[in-house]
């Protein structure tokens, strides 16, 4: 056995100010037989100094131990008849490890062995006579045998210290101090109740868990009231229960419970309930704690805090307990979560605010796998805590905590000048305590590095002797930068801690045991005596009620910034905006004839410096912006806000100026195709694609020239053909000609661009249509397989200014079938339907494999199996009126 198994560690997560680290050092270790389980119940009181310790596998029929200085085991319950293993019990701390242990023979049968089990849940009356008022285990399938949990949560009962008085609480929903097997068959519901048992008012509150994955709770928590002192008699039925917070199947809430004033002192007690196989994320048996707090004591609670536990399997929250540990009239709580690879236990102080959310200390095993902290036990300022699973129980030390009073003097009590680079204060500790006549403590002194020479000081074993001050002056040299060490206060941070060998006090961190404190100098911080940058950005204002396009897209704003305070760099607005933002200028001097330009930081973000450094002043600035709207958007908005560079950077509230755009393109297209199915005969006619397109823009006088794109379709034989980037462009007179991709054998790809210098106002539509004939050459190529696709391309040609290119491009597609009509295959020759059936589908799929890749269907040059189309392309144009006017044709 180690002989020390806890490390106690001070977990310093509370930010700013920290508690009293409460928990020392192991003082007494017991240890029991190997295999025995012993620490799995402990019962304890304040006041005395034993204590009572269950093991509920020793000599497989449990039993229960007196200790004080030594542990010695209690036969009052113990079993007569042969031995053998109570429970079947399954821990299993990762997929790596799982142990089980069976019930024998002698247990088979409903009995009375199966609830007197010394060491696994045991009555006190009294723990200075240690009497045990028997123990029990109770089995709850029908096929007597015990559940998987049934080892878990057992202890001691009691109601509580005020009544001196005791009850025990079954799995069932039946209470009493006798166990009756027919109330235990007949209430059996699977709830777990009774896991748990806390005194709280004038009763006992009850744990309902449920804790079998395959029932439909998360657990309750009831109240009993005590009727009867003599006979120790509960109400009949709960007087009111408590649910769980945003519940969870299976989390097992009222596994453990406690109840403190954390908050208020002598107040209403607050209730405390573990659900230790609580999970989130995936994450198995992390588990939680819930603080609920009371009001008015009438069972009305109100979730003040929930504790979560960090580590997976570790069950956070399987047991608790209450204890005033570092005297503050305000309760603690600890919180075990002890199947993690290294059991802990964590301390939560309490506070006039309540619970802290932070732990001040976490106790951690040194052994692995051990299940520290299954069980817990407080009494004479010491913690019991229980190891099951290696077999022993470790007493630790609480330290009492002293109150320190600290002081601080600067010398010279007035600011130091720019010119003066020693530094000296005093600081000084002392306390009054009738423990001790005198402590042993460690100082430390912190600066600043980047300031001072010495930038800390160690004093090591300063001794303090009770109700006598104890005083220390440090002196220490500034670096020789006047304006920087200058410009703000010094901060000085002084801790005292306890030397070691001190184990039974510690100091009480919510004294004076930490000092931060400023060293204060002349610090000279300019016209109005304000070291700190105060920066305040008034409303944007502009004349611009548009955003144009072209060359007069130019917005100007006014603006006013007030500096307050030392600026001893830079000090800048900076500019940012939805559009394209070309060039910006802050504008000065008579008539705004001078400009700065604005840095480029990253896109559409500008910096325009306003003075380096920037004297405290009120100023008016206009800036001026060449902005590129984006077309397809409706406004821009700029946003203005300053900042300073100083030690200490200050910023202003950021100010918005949205301006509208004048123009805006967007297109509906629509695509009228005729007809839908191209019937296989020749002098066909023409096919007619109509296509129209509308102005859906703001109204204006700025008007746009357009250009149409039309192609004309792509005729594949074979399947479906998908055009794709690898075309090879060939001017072939009018026409632009594709060659197109190797997967469309007898395709052919020509574009024809349609050009208008009509200008489209809003509403106003452009109406495009294409005819193309297909030539008597066509058909023979064609097949039931083949298709037609058309590919239409609007596009916004570059509109009356400069920069403004407004290319909106829309498409659209369509596909048509060739359908080849029956009576064609009436005039097919009857000797080639006998020579096909001949000679085979073999040679059919060699013809048609040469004719797809040797075939004219794949053509570079004109003339050489051309397939003629002949085609006529106009655009019309439909003014306001809404009649159609044609404007061109090309053939």
């Amino acid at each position: 056995m180690e002989k020390i198994r806890a490390l106690v560690i001070a977990a310093f997560l509370c930010g700013s100010v920290c508690h009293a680290f409460n928990v020392g050092n192991v003082v007494a270790s017991h240890q029991g037989a190997p295999g025995s389980m012993f620490g799995y119940a402990i019962a304890t009181k304040d006041g005395a100094d034993g204590l009572i310790i269950g093991a509920p596998t020793d000599e497989n029929v449990g039993a229960s131990f007196i200790c004080n200085e030594q542990c010695v085991k209690d036969d009052s319950g113990k079993l007569e008849g042969s031995p053998g293993r109570p429970c079947l019990y399954v821990i299993n701390f990762n997929p790596e490890k799982v142990e089980n242990r069976q019930c024998v023979d002698e247990y088979s049968e409903f009995g009375e062995l199966q609830y007197k089990m010394p060491g696994r849940c045991f009555i006190k009356t009294g723990i200075e006579e240690s009497k045990m008022v028997e123990p029990r285990c109770t089995f709850h399938n029908k096929y007597n045998s015990p559940e998987i949990d049934c080892a878990y949560g057992f202890g001691f009962a009691a109601v509580g210290q005020e009544f001196d008085e005791t009850a025990i609480v079954d799995f069932s929903r039946s209470l009493g101090t006798s166990a009756k097997k027919s109330l235990l068959w007949r209430n059996y519901d699977q709830t777990y109740e009774g896991s748990a048992i806390a005194r709280f008012g004038k009763g006992a509150v009850v744990g309902s868990p449920s804790r079998m994955r395959n029932y439909e709770l998360a657990g309750r928590v009831m109240f009993y009231e005590v009727r009867s002192k003599e006979a120790l008699k509960l109400s009949k039925y709960p007087l009111w229960t408590v649910q769980p917070v945003e519940a969870k199947v299976g989390e097992g809430f009222g596994s453990s419970l406690a109840t403190g004033t954390f908050g208020v002192k002598n107040g209403d007690s607050d209730l405390v309930v573990g659900s230790p196989y609580w999970f989130e994320d995936g994450r198995p048996d992390l588990g939680r704690v819930t603080v609920f707090r009371n009001h008015r004591g009438e069972g009305i609670f109100e979730e003040s805090l929930i504790l979560k536990g960090e580590v997976t399997n570790a069950r956070f929250g399987s047991s608790l307990a209450v204890y005033d540990l570092d005297l503050d009239g305000f309760d603690d709580l600890l919180i075990a979560a002890p199947y993690g690879e290294k059991g802990t236990i964590s301390v939560y102080n309490g506070h006039s605010g309540g619970l802290r959310a932070e732990p001040s200390q976490i106790i951690k095993s040194e052994g692995y796998l051990n299940w520290y902290g299954l069980a817990m036990g407080l009494r004479n300022r010491q913690l019991v805590v229980s190891a099951p699973k290696k077999d022993f129980v470790d007493v630790l030390a609480l330290r009492t905590p002293l109150k320190l009073t600290s002081f601080f003097r600067q010398f010279p009590e007035k600011p130091i000048k720019r010119n003066e680079f020693s530094v000296s204060y005093e600081f000084c500790y002392q306390f009054s305590s009738t423990l001790t006549e005198s402590i042993q403590i460690n100082v430390v002194c912190e600066h600043d590095q980047l300031r001072v020479e010495n930038p800390k000081v160690f004093y090591s074993g300063l001794s303090l002797q009770s109700g006598r001050p104890f005083c220390q002056e440090i002196l220490f040299e500034l670096k020789q930068n006047p304006w920087l060490d200058h410009q703000h206060d010094l901060p000085v941070a002084i801790k005292a801690t306890l030397s070691e060998g001190q184990d039974q006090i510690a100091l009480d961190p919510n004294s004076g045991v930490n000092l931060a404190r400023k060293i204060s100098f002349d610090k000279q911080c300019g016209s109005d005596n304000i070291c700190m940058s105060e920066l305040k950005l008034g409303r944007v204002e502009t004349i611009t009620e548009t955003v144009v396009f072209g060359a007069d897209n130019i917005v100007e704003a006014t603006t006013m910034l007030e500096i307050r305070g030392e600026n001893a760099f830079g000090t800048f607005i900076f500019v940012n905006t939805t559009s394209k933002l070309n060039v910006a200028m802050l504008l000065f001097g008579a008539n705004d004839q001078k400009s700065i330009p604005c840095r480029q930081l990253e896109n559409n973000l500008k910096s325009c410096l306003i003075g380096n450094p920037a004297r405290p002043d009120l100023y008016r600035l206009k800036f001026r912006f060449d902005i590129d709207p984006d077309v397809t958007q409706t406004r821009t908005d700029i946003v203005f806000y300053a900042n300073s560079t100083n030690d200490f950077p200050a910023e202003s509230e950021k100010r918005k100026l949205s301006l509208p755009h004048e123009i805006r393109t967007l297109f509906q297209d629509s695509l009228k195709v005729s007809p839908s199915f191209i019937t296989f005969e020749k002098n066909y006619g023409p096919i007619r694609w109509d296509f129209s397109v509308e102005n859906k823009g703001p109204s204006t006088d700025n008007l746009i020239t357009q250009k149409v794109k039309c192609e004309v379709p792509s005729i594949v034989s074979g399947g479906l053909f998908n055009r794709t980037d690898d075309f090879h462009l060939e001017k072939i007179d009018d026409f632009v000609m594709f060659d197109c991709s190797s997967d469309s054998s007898s395709a052919r790809c020509v574009e024809i661009t349609c050009h208008t210098d009509q200008l489209l106002k809003k509403n106003e539509i452009l109406s495009v249509y294409l005819e193309a004939e297909i030539n008597d050459e066509i058909f023979s190529m064609l097949n039931s397989s083949s298709k037609f696709i058309p590919e239409f391309t609007f596009e916004v040609g570059r509109g009356p200014y400069d920069k403004l290119e407004l290319f909106q491009k829309e498409t659209s597609k369509i596909e048509f079938t060739v359908l080849m009509p029956v009576a064609l295959y009436d005039s097919l020759p009857l000797l080639w339907i006998v020579f096909a059936v001949v000679t085979g589908l073999l040679l059919l799929a060699v013809i048609a494999t040469v004719m797809y890749k040797t075939g004219c269907f794949t053509r570079t040059k004109r003339d050489e199996c051309d397939v003629g189309l002949q085609y006529e392309t106009a655009v019309s144009y439909r003014p306001e009126n809404n009649r159609e006017q044609h404007i061109m044709s090309v053939g």
